[in-house]
């Protein structure tokens, strides 16, 4: 089933349901996306994660990053030297990445063959629909992006 990426639609269908981030919240962007996915591809998807946690670079995880980031502070302290950090938040980020460009990402991490066919057909093939006061919109597929969690 999974090698061949024999996956029943039923499974790939996501029910979103709009969250306010504040209470009384009228305008559309107060509301944050929350897609609830079935069991099924919440276990496969944590499948492909352990997968992938064996696929990247040594000593470039976020911890080692972190680490490093942590050593440098220190040192400059240490020579009475500052050390100035510009945090970004870049909304959005994960909401329009086409899918071709995920794949050559993938592919430049050395991913591929089946897990990669895997990857790319969750991408491709996830589908949607909307749930707003009990009510269920049409199902549509999702072009771009990568949900939230996944």
């Amino acid at each position: 089933m999974i090698q061949n990426c024999d996956i029943p639609d039923v499974f790939l269908i996501a029910q979103v349901t709009a969250i306010p981030k504040i209470p009384n919240s009228i305008a559309l962007f107060d509301f944050r996306p929350i897609s609830g996915t079935s069991d099924v591809l919440k276990a496969l998807e944590r499948y492909v994660k352990e997968i992938l946690m064996t696929h990247f670079r040594p000593g470039h995880s976020t911890t080692k990053q972190i680490i490093l980031f942590q050593e440098h502070i220190n040192r400059a302290s240490q020579k009475k030297m500052t050390t100035d950090v510009i945090y970004i938040d870049i909304q959005k980020a994960f909401d329009k990445p086409k899918f071709e460009h995920i794949q050559e990402e993938l592919k430049e991490a050395k991913i591929d063959g089946n897990l990669l066919n895997l990857i790319m057909f969750l991408l491709v093939n996830r589908k949607f629909l909307v749930k707003v006061n009990g009510i269920h919109s049409s199902q549509t597929n999702a072009d771009s992006g990568v949900g939230q969690g996944n």
